[in-house]
């Protein structure tokens, strides 16, 4: 791990905004002592911002979380010059690929100021009961997201036999001393789970119903991220259960079509995005929004959208059968994610369009994963049921727009699914599995959905070595208790 002199960051936390590029080549400070580094309310307030701050980063939350799991899925094509993204799209990473390196230590980074935060809250007074829990809250739940996205990069998928691959080192308590951290061996991939449970359950209870702050944790969020866990263990019936949770908190709902989330910034669909500005964003070179927009929207286009997911994602959500239906009753049926969200002809994504100022948000739940997480929970343990397919109609039929041969559009169509559809829990699953494509497409999930069933990732099997990141080399040479992943 790259050197972190904490008593720094510290002092970046009452300032964090000016000490930002420096953190990337730290100097040690030794003239700010622990016990001045939190003093008052609005200190803990400013090291939270900070921690966000963190957790924003071009290497985390900012984009590298989302960007490099498309760029391993099937969705996209990477064609920039960016030699990093590119070993990953190919996968053929070193223990020296910058993104992985950058995703590695920036999550160290984050991990110790929430430890900071966590450590020194307690004792700091004229903060009341509530703001305390709140504040910690988040910091828990920033450190359980950002632990669990990273395993899932850093180990094997999760399976029954998940308690002996090696994961992540699991460092809970904030030092002063880098010494303290480069010698803790890595965890297996169950105990970082479970870490991440903790933290996120620590996070559902202490941040209340009541807190809505766009841009920051919340108890919604917090379930999100633990039903997203639950569904990537397996653990289906959990996954349904905090899935539900959300859905019953009658927070949110699905805008009437599929573009308002991407251009209206926190709409009721939210659960967590990432808020970026035109003066905090990852910038020209980093990020999702300069790698998907094209020139025309002043990004750099260096990704396209693979072929096979035109013909074998869009042009598969209207089956057979339903096509049959549509030509018999003289109707037509208009994709929005097809005509609004891409632009198939050049074969663009068109999810993050403000490529001259890089400041989209970046997704990190909503509401459609939600119902379609439960939907497919549903089906894996209880079948094909009424409810499982009205969760996944909900998706797709605000997506899906049948007009008849005047131009009209029709409310009572053929391409929303009856339960007599399905043979069985398979077909409705598979129906689930190709919507979670297309409507989270470019959002970072396809790539840990291939892995979560066990399928083939590029044609490579979802358990291989090379889908795993590498410890970075740098981090192994600063810390002798760790070891590498196999194949490296």
């Amino acid at each position: 791990m790259k050197k972190i002199y904490s008593i720094f960051l510290f002092a970046c936390f009452i300032g964090f905004t000016a000490c930002k590029n420096q953190l990337e080549n730290p100097q040690p400070q030794q003239s700010l002592a622990l016990s001045t580094a939190y003093v008052t309310p609005s200190d803990l307030d400013n090291a939270l911002i900070g921690a966000y701050n963190r957790f924003q980063d071009a290497n985390l939350y900012g984009g590298d979380f989302v960007l490099v799991g498309d760029l391993m899925s099937n969705n996209i094509v990477w064609g920039g010059s960016f030699t990093g993204p590119l070993d990953i799209a190919s996968l053929q990473i070193t223990a020296n690929n910058g993104n992985v390196t950058g995703m590695y230590n920036d999550l160290y980074r984050l991990i110790n100021d929430v430890n900071g935060i966590l450590q020194f809250a307690d004792g700091i007074e004229g903060v009341t009961a509530a703001d305390r829990d709140r504040i910690k809250g988040e910091a828990y739940f920033m450190r359980g997201v950002a632990l669990f996205e990273a395993v899932r990069y850093f180990g094997k998928p999760y399976s029954a036999t998940s308690s002996s691959d090696p994961g992540l080192p699991l460092v809970t308590t904030f030092t002063d001393d880098i010494s303290k951290v480069q010698e803790i061996p890595r965890s297996t991939v169950e105990q970082v789970y479970q870490q991440a449970i903790s933290d996120l359950t620590q996070a559902s209870t202490l941040i209340p119903t009541t807190f809505t702050t766009q841009g920051r944790a919340t108890r919604w969020a917090a379930l999100s991220a633990l039903a997203e866990i639950a569904f990537q263990q397996g653990n289906y019936t959990e996954a349904a259960s905090k899935a539900n949770e959300v859905i019953n908190s009658g927070a949110f709902a699905l805008n009437s079509t599929p573009d308002l989330f991407y251009n209206n910034e926190f709409s009721g669909e939210s659960i967590l995005e990432i808020n970026m500005t035109t003066q905090d964003n990852p910038g020209v070179n980093a990020g999702l929004t300069t790698f998907y927009a094209n020139s025309a929207l002043g990004g750099r286009q260096d990704i396209t959208i693979d072929a096979g997911f035109l013909t074998g994602g869009y042009d598969q959500i209207v089956t057979t059968a339903q096509q049959t239906a549509l030509t018999t009753a003289t109707q037509t049926v208009v994709d929005l994610r097809a005509t609004t969200l891409i632009d198939r002809a050049n074969s663009f994504v068109l999810k993050y369009t403000d490529g001259a100022n890089n400041a989209d948000n970046i997704i990190v739940y909503r509401y459609a994963e939600i119902l379609l997480m439960r939907a497919e929970a549903l089906a894996r343990t209880t079948g094909v049921t009424a409810e499982a397919v009205n969760l996944l109609n909900q998706v797709r039929g605000r997506s899906l727009v049948v007009s008849d041969a005047g131009g009209n559009e029709v409310a009572d169509t053929p391409v929303l699914f009856q339960t007599t559809d399905f043979a069985n829990a398979q077909a409705l699953i598979d129906a689930i599995i190709l919507e979670r494509r297309v409507e989270l497409a470019y959002e970072g999930n396809r790539f840990h959905d291939l892995r979560r069933i066990g399928a083939a990732v590029k044609g490579t099997a979802a358990t291989a070595n090379n889908l795993v990141f590498p410890i970075p080399q740098s981090a192994i040479d600063n810390n002798s208790a760790l070891t590498q992943n196999p194949g490296y």
